[in-house]
């Protein structure tokens, strides 16, 4: 039943789910936006996405799409 689900989400909110369901906590994201093509994710500890680099690039394999980190202050 939960890939019929899936398949009923438009893009958009598949893609924010699957982020939201990728990224551990300790991210600290707090905002997930469309940017044209890319998704940029606004964060509060850019330290930890890029020590842990292969969250998002598996994240990036997983949504075919192009992700930029921002740093909220």
């Amino acid at each position: 039943m939960q890939k019929k689900q899936q398949q009923e989400l438009p893009d958009s909110q598949s893609i924010m789910a699957t982020i939201l369901a990728s990224i551990p906590k300790e991210a600290s994201v707090t905002k997930i936006d469309y940017e044209g093509p890319r998704i940029a994710l606004y964060t509060k500890t850019p330290r930890f996405l890029m020590e842990n680099n292969t969250i998002i690039a598996n994240l990036v394999n997983k949504i075919k799409k192009r992700i930029v980190i921002r740093i909220v202050e």
